[in-house]
């Protein structure tokens, strides 16, 4: 789940409320993504609700193959 996006890196002691967070560069940006495996879609969007109720109401599903990322 990404859950924000910056030119800037951001310090992920600022997500630390949410759990572990990984912070990738990806086409030019520092993305922010809930560093956790999900068994199925159904599971990564109840958990993205619990996201958006946090106050990260842009927060969306990415999908990774192989730790590369597809979309």
């Amino acid at each position: 789940i990404q859950i924000a996006a910056s030119a800037v890196k951001p310090d992920e002691s600022t997500y630390a409320h949410l759990g572990k967070v990984e912070i990738v560069q990806h086409k030019g940006m520092y993305k922010v993504l809930i560093d956790k495996e999900f068994k199925s879609k159904e599971e990564a969007l109840q958990y993205r609700e619990q996201v958006i109720q946090k106050g990260y109401t842009g927060a969306f599903l990415v999908k990774y193959l192989n730790g590369q990322r597809v979309n």
